[in-house]
């Protein structure tokens, strides 16, 4: 042996400790990747042959991690010299095992992207190059498989040259010509989703990490080249094959990295979320007594999860947080649409290709931020804009069938991720379903479920009708109707959903009906309050009142005068007086920058009388800012009260109160003092407001051989205040709503003891974590699910639909 080089060796030399750690480290990182990507599939409930050809690589990775491990017994990270001839012919076994090994998880990583991107390229022109690639690294890799085991005969002969066997020759060029075919081949699995996404629109944390996925990517295909110059084997070849062996590790360790790192959001979403419910447990305000060492236990037990959710979210690279922390990460969401979506969107693709919106296209990408607050801006896997209540019913059997989760969108005003729009599933828009009819007689007006408020106001203005509605022009008719509806007459006409006379619905299994006193009662009960549990509404038939003419009142007030004008807020819903239909806005703002706060109302009367009387209590303020009184048209009064699209990020939340104006003017000073925690927030504006609850609203639902389900008391009234605040940056979400929720849930709390609450939410102004429908009476909850069950079996609009509050099982 020692013939084969004039060069002498120090016989003490070794690389084996190295192979071994090397081999060690680069299966470890291979096996959590995969561990990671598995976990996170299955948190969705995702499964598909990528996954299983990324399980395949990692475990032929190990097959040749462990070859080369055993290698070491034989030789490897030695020199020749110490080595006998029969020891050499077990290094020979074991080093063709690894290359049968290495070749085989080169393989199934080519697989696994292809699979994915077969998926992710659903409804691309790039699908057949992709079907193409599958079938040339099929043939490849039978190819070099057959290579491979044929390479001597008998097989033998690779390791043995003892042994009289047929050896294919000139193999080192046949492992050139193989090296540069798969380095081709990486190139072409890398670059093809690049024109895909290329025309997307991220933010630069996104663009960043799809930066770095690529950019692993084409390292991986430099590690490819490199190891090339390996290929002839030098005449040392157990010191000499270190090098390549690790390099093949290496190798095949970024591949499956690459391979595995657009999958990780659904686990790193758990994490980070894990983390934040755990740290909640840090910002309530501390209490003494038994209460307070009840909460001491918690917050232990909190601290105790907080340390281990920490611990976790560190083992995750760091990289992990850029992997999607916004709801616009397009490329991670689009490999994460199930195919039950994708059917469902190819479905209505082929039926309705010219309502069906798919990403990357201009109105797609319009569509998508078509909604009030900035947070519900997600990522549906497609968006279809039906015209007809018809298209609806077939959209609907699509979900159904394929089991495909989707979202539905009236005017798209609540605010909170998920109210009116889907990551990952069908969006279906309602805006073309947008005809509004007064009947001969005008006596009702039919609205279409696509139109906003001020569409009907207008077109009854010219009759001289009115008919109960949002407050807000801009806001949707579905969202206010199906949610019970707080509108300018509440006093005297009850809540919007009170003058509904008819639904035309659409029920999960795509059957229409209509909903009224007479035909399907017990729906039509159930609708007036319990939003999307049973089908999607598709039209509305209002009653219309004679109101040609109103008045108007706009107060504004400095910050002096809070105290007189909550109270004057109080006498309000406590006028008791349902002759004359009246209500208002009524907020106080708060200017972070002046620390000054401003009282206003904007209110309407049914009359023509100027100044209004029903708004004695606020006109008698001395030393308004503003005082505007005006006799004029609803519909010109609506015209005014715009909320524009994509002005910022906002939550909501409130809690009911029976009207108190000494504990509502504490709350609102504590309010006051607590918005120095969140003062600092970029584009933070705090509101507080009062929505009254007159006891007179739920005489009507009373009295009217309906009724809802609210079931309010009539012998008592209420105001539900609200906090609104908006601010300007996604990384402030967290830190405001937990602001908002914590404050809401403490006074609450306090107004219990004082026996100034009841649970009752509305469901329009209530924060994502409130289910109003759960706070209605008992016999009532109960009563909406035997409805839902009878109308909705396969509960299509509690499994498959996103959006609003759900009744639960």
């Amino acid at each position: 042996m020692a013939s084969l080089e004039s060069v002498p060796r120090d016989p003490n030399d070794s690389k084996v400790s190295i192979v071994i750690g090397s081999a060690a480290f680069l299966m470890a990182t291979s096996t959590l990747m995969v561990v990671l990507r598995v976990v996170s599939r299955s948190m969705v409930k995702q499964f598909s042959l990528d996954d299983m050809a990324a399980i395949a690589s990692l475990l032929t990775m190990i097959g040749c991690g462990t070859a080369i491990t055993s290698m070491t017994r034989y030789g490897l990270g030695r020199h020749i010299d110490t080595v006998s001839n029969e020891t050499l012919i077990l290094y020979g076994r074991c080093f063709w095992v690894s290359v049968l090994f290495y070749m085989l998880s080169l393989f199934f990583i080519k697989m696994s992207f292809l699979f994915n991107y077969y998926r992710l390229l659903s409804f691309s022109k790039l699908r057949p190059y992709c079907i193409g690639a599958m079938v040339l690294i099929v043939l490849w890799a039978g190819g070099v498989c057959i290579l491979v085991l044929v390479m001597c005969i008998p097989l033998e002969g690779v390791w043995d040259r003892r042994v009289n066997a047929k050896c294919i020759p000139h193999m080192t060029v046949m492992w050139y010509f193989n090296g540069v075919f798969n380095t081709i081949g990486d190139l072409f699995i890398l670059t093809l989703p690049i024109p895909a996404l290329w025309r997307l629109q991220l933010p630069r944390r996104q663009k960043a990490y799809l930066l770095f996925v690529f950019g692993l990517g084409f390292l991986t295909v430099g590690i490819s080249i490199g190891r090339m110059r390996w290929l002839k084997m030098g005449q040392d070849m157990t010191w000499w094959n270190v090098n390549p062996a690790l390099w093949s590790l290496g190798e095949l360790t970024s591949a499956i990295s690459c391979a595995c790192l657009p999958f990780f959001k659904p686990l790193t979403l758990r994490v980070k979320s894990s983390m934040s419910r755990a740290s909640l447990g840090d910002t309530h305000p501390q209490q003494s007594g038994a209460k307070g060492d009840e909460e001491s236990h918690s917050h232990s037990s909190n601290s105790f999860k907080i340390a281990i959710m920490r611990i976790l979210s560190l083992l995750l690279p760091i990289w992990l947080s850029g992997a999607a922390t916004t709801a616009s990460d397009l490329l991670p969401r689009e490999l994460y649409i199930s195919n039950s979506v994708k059917a469902a969107c190819a479905a209505l693709q082929e039926s309705y290709s010219d309502l069906t919106l798919l990403p990357n296209t201009a109105e797609y990408d319009k569509e998508v931020i078509n909604v009030w607050d900035k947070r519900s801006n997600l990522v549906p896997a497609c968006i279809f804009r039906p015209l007809s209540s018809s298209q609806v019913a077939a959209a609907v059997r699509f979900f159904h069938q394929n089991n495909a989760q989707f979202a539905v969108r009236g005017g798209g005003h609540l605010p909170y991720p998920g109210a009116n729009s889907i990551n990952d599933g069908v969006l279906l828009v309602l805006s073309g379903l947008n005809e509004v009819k007064v009947n001969a007689n005008k006596a009702i007006v039919e609205v279409g479920a696509g139109n906003k408020w001020q569409k009907v106001y207008s077109t009854l203005a010219p009759h001289g009708l009115y008919t109960i509605g949002g407050r807000l022009s801009s806001i949707g008719v579905p969202g206010v109707s199906l949610l019970g509806g707080v509108n300018y007459f509440l006093n005297k006409y009850g809540f919007t959903m009170d003058n509904i006379v008819s639904y035309d619905v659409v029920l999960g299994n795509g059957t229409q009906v209509v909903a009224n006193k007479r035909t399907n009662p017990n729906l039509f009960w159930a609708l007036k309050g319990s939003a999307l549990n049973y089908g999607i509404v598709t039209k509305f038939t209002l009653k219309t009142y004679k109101v040609p003419k109103v008045t108007s009142t706009l107060q504004i007030f400095r910050d002096a005068a809070a105290p007189a004008f909550i109270k004057a807020a109080c006498d309000f819903v406590l006028a008791d007086d349902a002759s004359v239909g009246s209500g208002a806005v009524i907020n106080i703002n708060y200017n972070v920058t002046t620390n000054q706060a401003t009282p206003q109302v904007f209110g309407l009367q049914e009359t023509t009388q100027s100044p209004p009387s029903r708004f004695a209590n606020f006109t008698a303020i001395s030393n308004p800012v503003t005082r505007v009184h005006n006799v004029t048209t609803p519909s010109e009064w609506h015209a005014m009260s715009q909320a524009p699209n994509q002005l910022f990020r906002v939550t909501f939340g409130h809690h009911t109160i029976k009207p108190d104006a000494a504990r509502l003017t504490e709350i609102y000073n504590a309010w006051k003092e607590a918005i120095a925690d969140v003062a600092d927030v970029p584009g933070i504006r705090p509101t507080f407001i009062f929505n009254l609850v007159p006891r007179t609203a739920a005489t009507v639902a009373k009295t009217n051989g309906i009724g809802n389900a609210f079931g309010l008391d009539d012998k008592q009234s209420y105001i539900w205040w609200q906090l609104t605040t908006s601010w300007a940056r996604p990384e402030d979400d967290l830190r405001v709503t937990t602001w908002a929720r914590n404050f809401l849930e403490h006074h609450h709390a306090g107004n219990k003891a004082l026996g100034l609450a009841t649970e009752l939410l509305y469901g329009g102004d209530a924060a994502d974590y409130q289910n109003p429908l759960l706070t209605y009476p008992q016999k009532n909850q109960e009563k909406l699910r035997r409805i839902r069950d009878s109308y909705d079996p396969d509960l299509v609009f509690t499994r498959l639909n996103w959006g609003g509050f759900k009744l639960g099982l």
